[in-house]
């Protein structure tokens, strides 16, 4: 019960450093002042998170505490998966 308490308080302190990072962030890099350089690897990757080139400033700047979370759920997610198949 300890436990799960001191996780969930992990959480939340981990919650507060991700909206305190963005706002600090977002304040620093408005519009216009962020350069994407267009090399290969940059690229691809963008493509697989659906992203454009020129949709990743916007993308960078519209970003949440809900798009973190999902990313640590599915990641969460994806090492259960990984432990309960080696161990099956």
């Amino acid at each position: 019960m300890i436990h799960s308490g001191v996780r969930k308080l992990d959480e939340v302190i981990e919650q507060a450093w991700v909206v305190e990072f963005l706002m600090r962030f977002k304040a620093l890099a408005s519009k216009d002042r962020i350069v994407i350089f267009q090399r290969k690897d940059h690229i691809e990757t963008l493509g697989a998170l659906g992203i454009l080139p020129h949709q990743a400033e916007e993308t960078i700047l519209g970003l949440t505490l809900e798009d973190y979370t999902k990313v640590q759920e599915k990641a969460r997610e994806t090492e259960r998966k990984s432990a309960s198949s080696e161990h099956a």
